[in-house]
């Protein structure tokens, strides 16, 4: 008699319990078009943001500028020393400081100080955004209005103006002089060259700390000194040749 009474009660309780699985299981589909529209709500905003970025762009400060320069001064002073330094050694010339004004190497040395400048900004301006001096401020050179870096024929442009303002007959100290007034005063601190290629340099993060710039400009002046030495002892001369 027991083991027919435990058939007969396990049977029907399956059945039931599967029914209600299903009936309880059927309205939720109901629940799926309300949680498809709920991630539609940010998306519209990021796009919003997205669009007004490029227009918040906010000029750097001249301190700011003028220090980055100074920074990359040094570096390039460096390149300049060691190319004269092999100059110096390859062809075995050197320049009495007496006669540089008459001597020829002079403006060969010079033109080769230009060049690698041009190089310099160039470069990193195109491929990076910023020279190591701005990085170090938070600088980017940016077209007007953009986020985007300038093109290498842009980048170019921008500094063969820049250094060709300085070797124009009689106008070009007064043109470096408006150039410099334009970055410290005006508005969107751009300078001569700025507006020929429609540039900006603008700042896109904090400097680095004050110690750190102490120390950086520490560095700076004993590399100053040293290749200053360097020229001195190894490419000009003091005093007449032996």
């Amino acid at each position: 008699m027991e083991p027919n009474i435990l058939s007969q009660s396990v049977q029907p309780v399956t059945p039931e319990i599967q029914t209600s699985n299903t009936q309880e299981g059927s309205p939720l589909p109901t629940l799926l078009p309300v949680q498809n529209t709920t991630p539609q709500i940010p998306i519209e905003q990021n796009t919003q943001v997205n669009q007004q970025t490029p227009s918040v762009n906010k000029p750097s400060r001249a301190t700011f500028r003028i220090s980055a320069v100074i920074m990359d001064g040094a570096i390039i002073l460096g390149l300049w020393s060691i190319s004269c330094l092999l100059f110096a050694f390859l062809f075995n010339i050197h320049i009495l400081i007496k006669d540089a004004n008459n001597n020829p190497l002079v403006t060969v040395y010079s033109i080769v100080g230009a060049i690698i400048n041009i190089i310099y900004f160039s470069y990193f301006h195109a491929h990076d955004g910023a020279t190591p001096g701005k990085k170090l401020y938070g600088l980017r050179v940016y077209g007007i209005n953009t986020t985007s870096k300038l093109t290498y024929p842009k980048s170019f442009l921008r500094e063969l103006v820049k250094s060709g303002i300085g070797i124009i007959p009689v106008a070009g100290g007064l043109l470096n002089l408006l150039n410099g007034i334009l970055v410290v005063f005006s508005k969107t601190k751009q300078g001569i060259h700025d507006s020929v290629v429609k540039s900006q340099v603008i700042e896109v993060g904090k400097p680095i700390s004050l110690w750190k710039q102490l120390l950086i400009y520490i560095l700076l002046l004993s590399f100053w000194g040293i290749s200053t030495l360097i020229l001195l002892f190894f490419v000009f001369r003091i005093g007449s040749a032996q």
